[in-house]
């Protein structure tokens, strides 16, 4: 499933052991998480964690399925935001990785 804020603020977390997680990200209204299984059915590496109340909109693979069935244009729109936005979070990651390099 794709998720998609629609209020409040949901904290992505990496585990790291049973005791402690990573803090990766917290993300806020219009913002999309669970893209990566989403796309490739694979279990999830981090957890998501609602900070106060979340409304969110999802999106199953099933519906998805539906949609680009019926609406192909649709569906390949929402594939190209997946896309650009995963880019730009791949270079967050990659920037950040040859900070820490440097540090």
């Amino acid at each position: 499933e794709l998720f998609l804020i629609r209020r409040g603020e949901v904290r992505i977390l990496l585990p790291i052991d049973k005791m402690h997680s990573h803090h990766i990200s917290t993300l806020g209204r219009g913002v999309f998480f669970g893209e990566l299984s989403f796309l490739d059915g694979c279990p999830r590496a981090a957890t998501a964690v609602a900070f106060g109340e979340v409304d969110v909109f999802v999106l199953s693979r099933p519906a998805f399925n539906q949609l680009e069935g019926e609406h192909r244009q649709a569906a390949l729109k929402l594939l190209e935001g997946l896309a650009v936005a995963l880019s730009g979070r791949l270079r967050s990651a990659y920037t950040e990785m040859r900070a820490l390099e440097a540090s």
